[in-house]
């Protein structure tokens, strides 16, 4: 008889609303996203291509992107980091089709094989920001 009593109790307890749960499950997501974004920090990275030419290295850089080399001290190639500092900037301005406007830029690269036309792709730090600051700016 008490057996009947004990399911008859299960049975007719009442159970939490589902919008707990979804509510509870939201809370806990964004809890989660924005301790990622703001502890995690994201590089952007700039990547071309350069050739040596005389021991330098010389790239063809659109204007409004000069600023990533000479407010930086290093770069990457072939996954290692290299010291380097801007040796020149071209003075010659050059314009292609879409009139985007492009300058040659000269580096002098620290502890790197130098061998004449050998094209090396270029990794370059742009920026180094946590998620929620790049949020911001899109947002």
């Amino acid at each position: 008889m008490n057996d009947i009593l004990d399911i008859e109790i299960v049975l007719n307890k009442q159970k939490y609303p589902i919008i707990y749960n979804i509510g509870l499950l939201i809370f806990i997501v964004l809890l989660a996203f924005s301790y990622t974004s703001y502890t995690y920090q994201y590089k952007a990275y700039y990547i071309t291509k350069g050739t040596v030419i005389d021991g330098n290295i010389k790239l063809f850089v659109q204007i409004d992107d000069i600023k990533y080399f000479t407010n930086n001290d290093k770069l990457i190639i072939d996954n290692l980091s290299y010291d380097y500092i801007v040796d020149r900037i071209d003075e010659e301005m050059y314009v292609d089709a879409s009139f985007n406007n492009y300058k040659y830029v000269y580096l002098k690269v620290k502890n790197l094989n130098n061998i004449n036309n050998y094209v090396y792709e270029i990794k370059l730090v742009k920026d180094n920001k946590k998620i929620i600051e790049y949020l911001k700016e899109y947002l």
